[in-house]
């Protein structure tokens, strides 16, 4: 097994980044962090009601799960979710005012895109309105060499 890692300590990302639309987007903070320094950040939503913030990962060829530490800073009512490809069921939610949690192993076998959304509702701020995601692992069943997984021996 060979996992990808991105903790977000340098800008040198393990695998492409999509932080969004131009105006509102992702970005690497210093404001929070699982560990380390750094962790990827939602835009700050004050005054902004009923819109997503979406990030999107390419997933690493041959990937087949990818764990994630995401934390919220907002009203119960705003989520921070995670879609696997064109998927509408989000496969991690967090809401409200919760502490770093990790997702459980999100099986993304055969997927090309990780979607990372932060949904604002339409009614109130609450909190900083932030979200936050850190230390996204991708698995790969076999040894990596640059992009392109490789047999075990």
């Amino acid at each position: 097994m060979a996992d990808i890692v991105e903790d977000f300590e340098d800008s040198n990302y393990a695998f492409p980044i999509n932080f969004g639309a131009s105006g509102k987007t992702w970005f690497r903070s210093t404001t929070e962090s699982q560990s380390g320094n750094y962790s990827l950040q939602a835009p700050n939503t004050s005054g902004i009601n009923n819109q997503d913030f979406t990030c999107t990962i390419t997933i690493p060829p041959g990937a087949t799960s990818v764990r994630l530490w995401g934390m919220t800073d907002c009203e119960t009512a705003d989520n921070l979710m995670v879609f696997v490809g064109s998927s509408s069921s989000s496969s991690f939610t967090r809401s409200g005012f919760t502490p770093w949690a990790q997702s459980p192993a999100i099986d993304v076998t055969g997927q090309t895109q990780l979607r990372i959304v932060y949904r604002k509702d339409v009614s109130q701020d609450a909190g900083r309105n932030l979200v936050w995601v850190d230390n996204i692992v991708f698995t790969i069943p076999t040894k990596v060499n640059g992009w392109g997984p490789v047999p075990l021996f």
